[in-house]
């Protein structure tokens, strides 16, 4: 695999793609939470995705990659982690892979974790979004006993958490080997721990940041249950600078309709001209309200403002008619080349986290940006449709 990576520059002359258009979606199977790099040169792309019916127990390989030239037509390149070569930290919920070229060598950030975790989460998730909701109209002792609760919920099992770690390589197809032999981020407050990392080098500074989700189960307030933090991290990319702190740049809400539900995650961050723009996901990833948001800032150490119109979400129009839509709950982000958007989403009428087929298929859609500066895709949901092909292939001549 390594050595036809190293001949793919002696093959990217003269082919030209005889499709000029593309349907989504673009891999037709479980494919969630997508991080992509373009590679250097004329290598085409690099896509890593959540192994979220991963085990270790199992001997599962976790994080699958995929190589693409066009962004459209992908193929599997194996595992970030093969089968026995997991970091000795994480037994499953292997999410969220970011995968970016640090210093030279090829990082991939993700999520870890155990095996209690899921059992904890998915119950206290369903059941504080209704307690939320009726903090609200009582008074402060009510909102004390909830988080009292939150907290003997987390203390009965301490490490029901997961992690932010980073796996390091010489090459986008490994082998990976974990440089630390333990989490690079761990959040002891936090009812979920860290999940959704990225990395973003911010070309007006050169400095590297690492941004992650998390929530704060001791606060007091209510969007806390959701929080998107960034921090400095050292050149090497393996751990943070030690004047830096971690710094708020946006927080989850709730706009009186559950489009929100408390929840802002898969942060990625893009430099503009105008503004740094933060493109991120809300609501519950199993339900045909996720969608994709955005919010920006004239700096990157502050806190974002959130537009208030999704850059993609169900088509509702057809939803609320009753037909197909083909595709629902479109969500965790990767905007390549400031252009294209790689995204997951579910199949209509078959949203079932439990299950691995047909699970969150990969799309991609083409953003353009308005005069008021924010990002959207024209139709606001996604594709399912012909689309012009992206034009962002190299050409190939077959030796």
């Amino acid at each position: 695999m390594l050595l036809l990576w190293l001949l793919l520059p002696l093959c990217t002359r003269g082919f030209q793609v005889e499709d000029a258009t593309y349907t989504n979606p673009v891999i037709a199977s479980n494919s969630p939470d997508p991080g992509v790099l373009r590679l250097p040169g004329d290598q085409g792309f690099v896509a890593v995705t959540t192994s979220n019916f991963a085990l270790r127990s199992r001997g599962d390989p976790a994080f699958p990659l995929h190589h693409s030239l066009d962004l459209v037509s992908w193929r599997p390149m194996g595992h970030v982690f093969p089968a026995g070569e997991w970091p000795v930290w994480a037994e499953e919920n292997m999410w969220a892979p970011d995968i970016q070229l640090v210093g030279g060598r090829y990082m991939v950030y993700f999520t870890g974790g155990n095996t209690v975790l899921w059992a904890i989460h998915r119950p206290l998730g369903f059941h504080r979004t209704i307690i939320a909701a009726i903090l609200h109209r009582f008074s402060s002792p009510l909102l004390f006993l909830m988080q009292l609760f939150k907290a003997a919920s987390s203390l009965w099992s301490p490490s029901a958490r997961v992690h932010v770690g980073v796996a390091v390589s010489a090459s986008p197809w490994g082998p990976y080997t974990d440089p630390l032999g333990a989490p690079l981020v761990q959040e002891p407050a936090s009812l979920t721990g860290a999940i959704d990392p990225h990395y973003f080098r911010d070309p007006d500074s050169g400095q590297q940041y690492l941004l992650w989700r998390t929530d704060n189960m001791w606060s007091m307030e209510s969007e806390d249950r959701a929080i998107i933090y960034a921090r400095r991290l050292m050149e090497d990319g393996t751990a943070f600078c030690q004047d830096s702190e971690a710094v708020v740049l946006l927080k989850g809400g709730w706009d009186g309709t559950g489009t929100e539900d408390w929840t802002a995650e898969a942060p990625w961050l893009v430099r503009r001209p105008d503004a740094y723009y933060l493109l991120f996901s809300t609501h519950a990833f199993d339900h045909a309200q996720y969608n994709v948001r955005v919010a920006r800032s004239a700096a990157l150490e502050q806190r974002f403002t959130k537009h208030p119109v999704p850059v993609i979400e169900t088509d509702w129009r057809r939803w609320e008619e009753g037909r197909n839509c083909t595709f629902v709950g479109p969500g965790h982000p990767a905007l390549v080349d400031g252009q294209w958007l790689v995204y997951h989403s579910w199949l209509y009428d078959q949203v079932d986290a439990g299950s691995e087929s047909p699970g969150r298929q990969l799309l991609v859609d083409k953003v353009v940006w308005g005069e008021d500066g924010w990002p959207r895709v024209p139709t606001r949901h996604p594709s399912d449709t012909p689309q012009p092909r992206p034009a962002v292939q190299p050409t190939i001549t077959l030796l």
